[in-house]
């Protein structure tokens, strides 16, 4: 750098497209996550704006892209060290994106944590080469970053009741932020204002956000109501709360008043600006292209030196070293090789094989789970008198098991039930786990619900020998040691006739409509006596509406299945009725997720439309006293 060359400025300058016009702020940052802004206008002719930003002597520029040219996931994550959260989110950005952008168009963070969290939240966005977006002719490089980084930035620490909306009809674009007991859930979408109301799209989207949070449908609909008001009839809206809108006071400073006009015009972009400030710096470093590579210190030697005396000698010195040297070294390499090993072939064989047998492995981890060794962790967990009858287990999904507890060894049926429960915990396989009584009884047998969450499939836990059904299995258990180890005679375990399992009837689909079946392995000791314990498979009680509880659970497998473009099942009045509140608000998830893929087919729209509004209706006839 010679003395003339003018130092590396620190201003920031920042541009949102809004319609025709361009949001254009320049701030500078300063301590504490705080910014000064030095300019906030708005621009309409493109050519007017490399002028601008020369005026202000940026040394950085970020173009805000609309959120309907972007992909936005958000993940929980687990406790640990910021370096395993960032490790944590990256495998999430890689299994839910699957390359569908390059690594100079994704963006990975971790949101700002608050007290209140109980967990902390994951932000994966990724712009895809196939957007069509384009930005304003600039001499400078700039860089991208998505409207929800600057949603996120903006709401910070704070965890406001009322949810962070940004709607913008003329990219088709709404991105709204939920705070919830664990954390954020933020969305990012591309909504056809044309075809319906404004208000109405911004108020399902809401809805459907809030469904992913559990958060109760009176609060959702009172957020709709409140969005869909604020919104109606606008081009382009912003919905921030009063806690939200403080704090944004604090960490501007600005010779203009930040007052709610200034904010729909220059919020997002501040909050680009506030996020290279924070733990969202990543998001708003996205590039349109790779960096050219400039030229290495070898090609600009080799230019200087292209003269034809050296270029003469350099040529004489590669000929010789060219022919010369490699047969001088590869006889020297293979001499000791074969010294050193004399069976060189098989070893690189050998190699070869545990590299593909490791990478098979790694492949396997990452994309199965080990079920034989995991329904053997539940059988190691169960008491005697336990006797399960059905136990749903698929990858991603959580652990279930129905069953019925019979009083033994002195323990009555809720202690046998809760005993299960801690061993569940103990293996440090499971995790999550809670349980559900059927039944209002308190003597004799009971029935129950267990669910868990598989926290770490591969662990390999060390059972005591009263729980290693290898070390004592269950005829040991039941009949004693000596009974099933004397030489020459038949065991009382081998000659006691397997009981009979009384048959449930399949469960009965919808008329006309798909079906998705689940996998539910029904743990029988008939089929295998080391994985239950206790008497015979007890038949399948069934609701009031005839329906069985098999389908019912069926349905709750259906819910919880991971759907990719698909059209859920159609569900009777009946059927809804039977479900739980937990499964009614999970189909709604999978029939508001459908709708868009059949927004081209106005019947099956239609059919969507028809089989939302009843889980609405039984949802409110769940959440009534």
């Amino acid at each position: 750098m010679s003395s003339f060359d003018p130092l590396p400025s620190n201003i920031l300058a920042v541009l949102h497209r809004q319609g025709e016009q361009w949001a254009c702020v320049a701030g500078e940052l300063e301590d504490s996550g705080r910014a000064r802004i030095i300019d906030a206008r708005l621009i309409g002719d493109d050519e007017r704006i490399q002028p601008w930003i020369d005026s202000m002597n940026a040394g950085s520029v970020r173009v805000v892209i609309p959120a309907s040219e972007t992909i936005c996931r958000t993940c929980s994550l687990p406790d640990g060290s910021p370096e395993e959260l960032e490790e944590a989110v990256r495998l999430q950005a890689e299994s839910q994106l699957l390359g569908s952008a390059p690594a100079h168009r994704l963006g990975i963070a971790i949101m700002p944590g608050s007290d209140t969290d109980t967990v902390r939240t994951g932000l994966i966005l990724a712009w895809p080469e196939s957007s069509p977006w384009s930005p304003p002719p600039l001499e400078t490089t700039p860089l991208y970053a998505p409207d929800v980084a600057g949603l996120c930035a903006l709401l910070n620490d704070t965890r406001p009741a009322d949810p962070l909306l940004w709607v913008d009809s003329d990219e088709s674009s709404l991105c709204v932020a939920i705070t919830h007991l664990q954390g954020i859930q933020v969305r990012g979408l591309r909504e056809d204002f044309r075809a319906d109301s404004i208000g109405k799209l911004v108020s399902n989207a809401v809805i459907e956000t809030g469904l992913k949070t559990d958060l109760p449908m009176d609060r959702l609909k009172s957020m709709a109501r409140t969005v869909s008001e604020q919104t109606e009839d606008k081009k382009r809206a912003l919905i921030v709360p009063q806690e939200v809108q403080t704090q944004i006071s604090e960490r501007l400073s600005c010779d203009a008043d930040i007052d709610g006009d200034w904010l729909e015009n220059y919020a997002v972009a501040c909050g680009v600006l506030l996020a290279t400030s924070s733990d969202l710096i990543s998001l708003t470093m996205l590039q349109r292209e790779l960096p050219v590579v400039e030229p290495t210190l070898l090609e600009a030697t080799t230019d200087q030196l292209s003269n034809r005396r050296i270029a003469t000698w350099l040529l004489v010195a590669a000929v010789i070293v060219f022919i010369f040297a490699p047969l001088l070294l590869n006889g020297v390499r293979f001499g000791l090789l074969q010294i050193a090993h004399p069976s060189l072939e098989d070893q690189i064989q050998q190699n070869e094989r545990l590299d593909r047998q490791h990478a098979m492995y790694r492949a396997i981890s990452s994309q199965a789970w080990p079920m034989t060794k995991l329904l053997g962790d539940v059988a190691s967990s169960l008491p005697m008198g336990v006797d399960l009858e059905t136990v749903r287990l698929s990858h991603g999904q959580p652990l279930k098991l129905t069953g019925k507890a019979t009083p033994s060894d002195g323990m009555d049926a809720a202690r046998l039930v809760t005993t299960m429960k801690d061993q569940l915990e103990s293996t440090g396989v499971f995790d999550d786990v809670t349980l559900r009584w059927e039944n209002p009884e308190t003597y004799g047998p009971r029935t129950f619900t267990i669910e868990a969450r598989v926290a770490r499939p591969l662990l390999r836990p060390r059972y005591a020998e009263d729980r290693d059904f290898a070390a004592l299995t269950l005829a040991q258990r039941k009949y004693g040691i000596d009974a099933v180890t004397q030489p020459g005679t038949d065991t009382i375990a081998q000659s006691t006739p397997t009981p009979a399992v009384p048959k449930t009837p399949p469960a009965r689909p919808a008329p006309n409509k798909p079906t998705d079946p689940t996998a539910v392995a029904d743990a029988d000791a008939s089929s295998n006596p080391s994985r239950r314990s206790g008497s015979s498979r007890r038949p399948t009680a069934r609701s009031g509406d005839g329906t069985s509880r098999g389908d019912s659970d069926s349905r709750a497998g259906n819910a919880g299945t991971a759907m990719s473009g698909r059209i859920p099942e159609m569900l009777t009045q009946e059927q809804i009725e039977g479900m739980s509140a937990a499964e009614i608000r999970q189909q709604l998830v999978e029939v508001s997720g459908a709708k868009k893929f059949a927004r081209n087919n106005p019947e099956i729209q239609a059919q969507l439309q028809e089989q939302f509004n009843l889980l609405m209706d039984g949802l409110k006839s769940k959440s009534k006293p």
